[in-house]
């Protein structure tokens, strides 16, 4: 290979391979913050709730946390029995764990 080739090569290797970064990158954004009570206050329901299953929905886009529902703080009584999260910005909750959940 000659001088250009190898460096033309090597050029295209390295855009090739920040480009595949970038794009792993821009997957999911999600927020990494603790909510505030602000965050409550402006959130549509607020619940404490068990977590009794776990499943990937969608093509594999979303879990699917099946819940159980023990106290309403906010938003909708009854009814709630699934909480739905993007697989590439989920917290794994774990099955059998009381957890706060907000919409």
């Amino acid at each position: 290979m000659t001088q250009i080739m190898k460096s033309c090569f090597i050029s295209l290797a390295i855009l090739f391979i920040w480009r595949v970064e970038t794009g792993a990158a821009q997957v999911c954004i999600c927020p990494l913050r603790m909510s505030s009570l602000e965050d409550l206050c402006n959130s549509e329901a607020v619940i404490s709730v068990s977590v009794i299953g776990k499943k990937e929905v969608d093509n594999g886009a979303m879990i699917k946390y099946s819940v159980h529902a023990i106290q309403v703080y906010k938003g909708p009584v009854g009814g709630i029995d699934a909480v739905y999260s993007p697989l590439g910005c989920a917290v794994d909750l774990q099955a059998d764990w009381t957890q706060w959940s907000r919409s």
